[in-house]
Formats: structure tokens, C-alpha cells, sequence
């Protein structure tokens, strides 16, 4: 078989990119492309975890004429087919194809589509794998909002005939409304990295731990935000410390203003923290990362993927609400990553929400200052219980489901 891979891969997101490579271990055995919008990423991601000459890198080129398309503000599959007549090279490709396969966090929604240029790329492959009648198929995939684009997904997501698989319940219930009929055809699957692969977890990192105990910290926040508590940021490391014998190691997960800036930033506020520099190698490999939550006592995490992270290798873990206008939307998000730990087919209580999640970056110092042993006694307990064991247990089951169907077609 041969399997075609497309996603917002184009960056060093780990979330993203680490999807991506944990899925493509599920295939291995296959021949593989992989079409993306990036010269660099994520070929250089899969080049450090894959010696196969069976995965094809594709870089989807620029769109000939695109400051015509980018005038218009309603998109739909009329413009979008235009577009792709313009690309016969992905034709051929796609045509070479068995399966084309939907594998990321989430792109599929309004924030995406606001990037026009790029996710119109990345819908090309899509278009012909329809147009060719091609097997489609979602990994786990985070779905929406739509907000300003509502008559495009309507449209997508019910010219695209086949099952949605997604990560998490708002994702669920937007499909539902979205499709028409009485056959939705919406799964909920376990995240993509719930479950890293025996692969990754004998990816050994090279790093060796940077403290005899330490706390993670990931603040993919706006940097304004992070100088306006520079104060509280330091008394919270140098009180960690005092009070618990903790030290800090700053771990972005992506280059620049999506992480790097920031690490640095409180890496110079916090007197004796360890930063993770990824400059040279350009992206955070999931080993490194894996190992540095593993090895912690704890972590903070502003990204979604530090939570789930941190829950498959059952590290504590506090998942900082960002305070936005979006804050409901990330907490269902992060709720649903928990209950697939502790009761995915069941009640969570508020308390076991409330001891993972936390609003805001000022708050989430304070608590956990004023709380950590509670905190970390508590998220311990949780994840040495029966609940825990038998839930992972049945997400594995799922996500093994999920890929035997996406090879067998069942």
C-alpha cells in the first residue's frame, strides 16, 4: 500500500510535527508521501527519525495568481478546484496514492483559514484525493471553531465522504452539526500522542537530566504577558526551590515567538534555570522532550500537547488556561485529554479537572507555590489508580482499531 500523509507539518511545532512522525511509525512498513507547504519542515524532522527510502517528500509550491484568491472571503470547493487545476504535479502524485490520510492536532478550523495562502496549499492534495476518488482518512483530529467560515466547512465536510475522527467532544458535537443526514460518521478517538509508539520510546535522547529534581516549564504565551510577571515569575522559581528543592528547566516546544523567545526570556528572569536550546537543531525531537517530562517532577504547560504529554507518561501536570476569549474552548479540549485517562466513557469530577487545570499563568504559580505537594500527591494517586490503567488500557484498543481500519478499510 501506499499512503499519502497531509497537515499543518510545515513548522517545528512539536505538537504538529510529532503527530505526524508518531503516526508514520504506524506505517512504516508502507511507502509514504508526504505533502507540505515547507521546504525545510518537516523533512528535517522525518530525516532524523527515518533512513527509508520508501517516504517521499512533496513540497506543495506557490499558488500561481493567489492575490486573486485571497481577495475573495467566502471560500468554497468551486475556487478550491480552480486552484488545484493549476497543480498536476499533485495530481500525478495523489494519483499514485492508495490512501490519503488527515493526521495532525488541528488546522481544519477558522485560526487556519485566516492563513489562506497555507491552508489552501495543504486542501489541494485533499481536492484531487476526492476529484480521483481516492480513500480519505482523519487520524485523531481537533475540529474547529468555524467562526467567520461556517458555509466553507459545511461544505468540506460533506463533500468529503468519509469517517471524522476526532480527539475531543467539542470537535464531536461541531461535526455532528456540520454533516448532514442521519449518518454523521464521526468518531471519538484517543489523541495522536496519548499513546507514543514503542518507536519513540526507544528513540533514546541524548540529554542527560539537567537537575536532580526539577520542574518544566513550556510558556507559549505573548511575551508582553510574561513581562508584565516577571516579579512573580522569579519569587515562584526561587520559593520552588527553598521550599521544595526544586530547580526550573525552560522547554520550548517551537522556534522563535512560539516558544524559543519565551524560554529565553525567563531563562534570563530565572536565576539558575536551565534552558533547552533547539536553535541548532531547529525543532525539539519527542525523545528529548519525553525524557525531560518523565524525569520531572512536575510540569507547566500552556500548550495542549504538554498536558498530553505529561498524562501518557504520568508526570504531574498543570495545563495553563490561556485568558482569552477562546478560554472555553481549550478547557473542553483539555478536558476531554484527561477523562480519556481517568473515565472516558464516564463522570470526571470537578475536582479531578480542577487539580490538572488552571486559569491563567499568574494563578497557576500561586496555586502550585502555595499547594505542590497536594497537588502532586493528589495527580500521583490519580494516575497509580485501577481508573488509570484500565482507561489507557482501552485507548490503546481504540487506537489500535483505528489503525487497523485505516490499513484494512473496515
Amino acid at each position: 500500500m501506499k499512503y499519502g500523509f497531509v497537515g499543518p507539518y510545515g513548522s517545528a511545532n512539536l505538537g504538529d510535527y510529532a503527530i505526524l512522525i508518531n503516526n508514520l511509525f504506524e506505517f512504516q512498513d508502507d511507502e509514504i508521501v508526504i505533502f507540505s507547504y515547507n521546504t525545510e519542515f518537516p523533512k528535517r524532522q522525518i530525516e532524523h527519525y527515518f533512513d527509508n527510502k520508501k517516504i517521499q517528500y512533496v513540497f506543495i509550491e506557490d499558488i500561481k495568481d493567489i492575490e486573486n484568491y485571497l481577495k475573495i472571503d467566502e471560500v468554497n470547493f468551486e475556487y478550491l478546484e480552480k486552484i488545484a487545476e493549476d497543480f498536476p504535479k499533485i495530481r500525478d502524485i495523489v494519483n499514485s496514492i492508495d490512501v490519503l490520510i488527515i493526521s495532525v492536532g488541528g488546522w481544519l478550523n477558522n485560526f487556519w483559514f485566516e492563513r489562506k495562502e497555507k491552508a489552501y496549499k495543504l486542501l489541494l492534495p485533499i481536492i484531487w484525493a476526492k476529484k480521483l476518488c481516492k480513500r480519505i482518512e482523519f487520524t485523531s483530529n481537533g475540529i474547529g471553531p468555524f467562526d467567520g467560515f461556517e458555509s466553507f466547512f459545511k461544505s468540506f465536510f460533506n463533500n468529503i465522504d468519509t469517517k471524522v475522527r476526532v480527539r475531543d467532544l467539542y470537535s464531536f458535537s461541531l461535526i455532528s452539526e456540520t454533516r448532514e443526514g442521519i449518518e454523521k460518521n464521526v468518531e471519538h478517538v484517543p489523541d495522536d500522542l496519548l499513546l507514543p509508539c514503542e518507536e519513540i520510546n526507544a528513540h533514546n535522547s541524548s540529554l542527560k537530566k539537567p537537575f536532580d529534581k526539577y520542574i518544566v516549564m513550556e510558556l507559549f504565551l505573548p511575551i508582553e504577558q510574561l513581562r508584565a510577571i516577571e516579579e512573580d515569575i522569579k519569587s515562584f522559581a526561587l520559593e520552588m526551590e527553598n521550599l521544595y528543592g526544586l530547580q526550573v528547566v525552560l522547554l520550548p516546544f517551537d522556534l522563535v515567538w512560539f516558544g524559543e523567545d519565551q524560554a529565553k526570556l525567563c531563562n534570563n528572569i530565572i536565576f539558575g534555570s536551565k534552558y533547552i536550546d533547539i536553535s541548532n537543531k531547529r525543532f525539539q525531537s519527542v525523545e528529548d522532550v519525553l525524557f525531560l517530562i518523565k524525569n520531572a517532577q512536575f510540569v507547566i504547560s500552556s500548550r495542549y500537547h504538554g498536558l498530553v504529554l505529561s498524562l501518557s507518561v504520568k508526570t504531574p501536570v498543570i495545563h495553563i488556561l490561556k485568558e482569552e476569549k477562546l478560554k472555553s474552548y481549550h478547557e473542553i479540549k483539555g478536558k476531554c485529554a484527561i477523562k480519556w485517562c481517568f473515565n472516558k466513557n464516564g463522570f470526571v469530577c470537578d475536582a479531578v479537572y480542577d487539580v490538572f487545570l488552571k486559569n491563567g499563568l499568574k494563578n497557576s504559580l500561586e496555586c502550585l507555590k502555595n499547594n505542590y505537594n497536594d497537588i502532586r500527591d493528589t495527580q500521583l494517586k490519580l494516575y497509580d489508580s485501577e481508573s488509570y490503567k484500565l482507561n489507557i488500557k482501552e485507548a490503546k484498543k481504540i487506537r489500535e482499531k483505528m489503525i487497523k481500519d485505516i490499513k484494512t478499510h473496515d
